[in-house]
């Protein structure tokens, strides 16, 4: 049979319509990589990445793209900075320099990679850098990306073991008190065997210091001992943070990796909106961010804790508690009350006229460790108002002075001008603490500082802890911020 020539072309336009008019598959990421909601609650930011199959970033997305629910409720989104917006980002590095890495040109390909991330971060970004084998190696604090920084790069050389976990969670340490945009890439080629920290730590703090983790594998997944890596546990890590996993079979690959992840990191989008629930309740949020784009529409979950005791934004509910509240106040009065009735039936037991010596009461102030009085004689005078003359001595140079006499009766601490000691570091309040002169003695309040004071009674730094207030004692280590003083007494 012979087909016309035109009976083809009628067919092939048909065709060809059909193909055109067929719709096309389009497909694409959203991830809430970090939620900001410390920084001045109700007010949240979200980092949220958008990016194609093959992990690039979707960019230029308008507002109206996206949209915003916490606990199924609709938040109001009151900025928005596009992917053309420099936002400040602040990365440590976490390199493995384990024996198992001079192979194959394993740490030479890692250190490469990194020198990439470096070149590729902009003026605003900072960058540290910390190695490990069985111990964890500060190699560089958070600094600007520069010279210096490759050179240490390029100073890593191989060791033993493998402390992956220790050394993530000292990243994320690093990150603890830096604000804004912030993210742990690690790198491992093989199975954790000398961590004193458990992965279920790592995520953990990670997801309490809002932190996520960008996780790069190097080897094979598929090995069960020191030579592969567990790919399973770091997808985990990822996921659970807010980041990425990554896998490279080869150290050749590394760099366009390395070169990927900051692409990510520097080209998305920032949203700020206003918790539809503003109370401090100490109850965890769950966070829905949806795009719509070439009329598809994806989103992902993530979600916050809110600081504050559970209980306190309950409104309308507040009847709930009321029974707990008439049981505490009654506990209250319990002991006037027992007192009362004693002393009406004469049953109050017989005082000894000349007690040789009375034992001074604990006290006991909630936030700060209980520390015992001294025992007092009835001989001896009541406690002078005025305690020995102390200083505060400091290490490192981020204060004004490196001893302040203790000699007002109120010091005024923090970051600010104008404080009696100004401590010039990031990890310190305007406004921190006061020490003051109580009943012969210091005491220290913190004055609801973002990242706390805490102070080792003893002088054992292990026995450190977090508090409200709390007294001092020649010997005593105060912590403000991330920046620690002795207090001595200069006349005993």
């Amino acid at each position: 049979m012979k087909v016309k020539p035109q009976h083809l072309s009628f067919w092939f336009i048909i065709f060809a319509v059909l193909t055109l008019s067929a719709p096309v598959s389009f497909s694409f990421t959203v991830t809430i990589s970090q939620i900001d909601h410390r920084s001045n609650f109700p007010s949240i930011i979200l980092h949220v990445s958008v990016t194609d199959p093959s992990g690039q970033p979707i960019q230029h997305l308008e507002q109206d793209a996206f949209s915003i629910t916490e606990d199924d409720r609709p938040a109001h989104i009151s900025d928005f900075l596009g992917t053309g917006v420099e936002v400040p980002i602040t990365t440590v590095l976490v390199i493995d320099k384990s024996g198992s890495m001079a192979t194959a040109g394993k740490l030479t390909g890692a250190k490469q990679a990194a020198m990439k991330f470096v070149t590729l971060a902009r003026q605003v970004d900072k960058i540290g850098l910390i190695a490990f084998s069985d111990s964890v190696d500060i190699i560089q604090d958070i600094t600007v990306p520069n010279e210096l920084l490759q050179q240490r790069i390029q100073s890593i050389k191989e060791e033993h073991g493998t402390a992956y976990y220790d050394a993530v969670y000292k990243a994320i340490e690093k990150l603890r008190a830096i604000e804004g945009r912030k993210a742990v890439v690690a790198l491992t080629d093989g199975m954790d065997n000398r961590s004193h920290v458990s992965m279920n730590n790592v995520i953990q703090f990670a997801q309490e210091n809002s932190t996520p983790l960008y996780i790069v594998g190097l080897g094979t997944p598929s090995a069960r001992d020191e030579a592969g890596i567990d790919q399973t546990s770091l997808k985990r890590m990822a996921n659970q943070t807010g980041g990425r996993d990554f896998y490279s079979p080869s150290a050749a690959e590394l760099e366009n990796l390395y070169k990927l992840i900051m692409t990510q990191i520097q080209n998305e989008y920032q949203i700020t909106y206003t918790s539809p629930r503003p109370q401090k309740d100490g109850t965890r949020r769950r966070v829905t961010a949806t795009v719509t784009h070439n009329n598809v529409e994806n989103s992902a979950e993530s979600s916050y804790l809110v600081p504050g005791v559970i209980g306190s934004g309950f409104g309308a509910q507040w009847w709930v508690f009321l029974p707990l509240l008439l049981l505490l106040i009654f506990l209250l009065f319990l002991p006037t009350i027992i007192k009362k009735l004693i002393a009406t039936r004469k049953l109050a037991p017989v005082q000894t006229t000349t007690p040789a010596t009375t034992a001074a009461p604990i006290q006991q102030t909630t936030g700060m460790a209980s520390v015992p009085a001294a025992p007092k004689s009835a001989q001896q005078s009541v406690a002078p108002a005025t305690p020995p003359t102390a200083v505060l001595i400091a290490s490192g140079h981020h204060f004004s002075i490196d001893k302040l006499p203790l000699s007002q009766a109120v010091i005024n601490i923090g970051r600010e001008t104008g404080n009696d000691l100004v401590i010039n570091h990031e990890s310190v309040s305007r406004r921190h603490a006061q020490i003051k002169q109580e009943q012969g003695r210091y005491v220290v309040y913190d004055l609801g500082s973002t990242n706390g004071t805490f102070v080792s009674y003893t002088g054992d730094v292990t026995k450190e802890r977090r508090i409200a207030q709390n007294a001092l004692k020649n010997g005593s280590l105060v912590r403000f911020g991330n920046v620690t003083f002795l207090l001595e007494l200069t006349n005993e």
